[in-house]
């Protein structure tokens, strides 16, 4: 990967659109009702993240997690402003994957790790609906 200085790839730019996708579509499937995100054990055991990710994965979701404020967070992890992250948080809410990807890769950085995204999606708390 490369840093948030360089211009990233098209194959970066959709790596990451299609681990975002996998992230919350498999590892981690949010609950409608209540807006948080629930753990699918059986999938994370096949997914291939290293051990601490994984455990890290668990502790995020959590049902005696912690929950702070979640657009301040995101935009915290991501290091962006509140209107960039207002358009990721609506892309990712929508399922639109690859765009979001795009807009974490111009505003975040390509470097952003997949994982530590769906980790703070987790542990800050649920989203609102755009």
């Amino acid at each position: 990967m490369k840093t948030s200085s360089e211009t990233p790839t098209d194959e970066e730019v959709q790596a990451l659109a299609d681990e975002l996708e996998y992230l919350f579509t498999e590892v981690m499937v949010k609950d409608e009702k209540t807006g948080k995100y629930i753990l699918n054990e059986e999938e994370l055991k096949n997914a291939p993240y290293t051990d601490e990710e994984k455990a890290q994965l668990r502790a995020a979701t959590s049902p005696f997690t912690t929950f702070g404020t979640f657009d301040r967070c995101m935009q915290d992890a991501l290091g962006i402003g509140s209107a960039a992250w207002k358009e990721i948080k609506g892309l990712i809410d929508a399922k639109q994957y690859l765009s979001a990807a795009g807009a974490i890769a111009i505003a975040g950085g390509i470097a952003t790790n997949p994982i530590a995204i769906a980790i703070f999606v987790a542990t800050c708390g649920p989203s609102s609906a755009s």
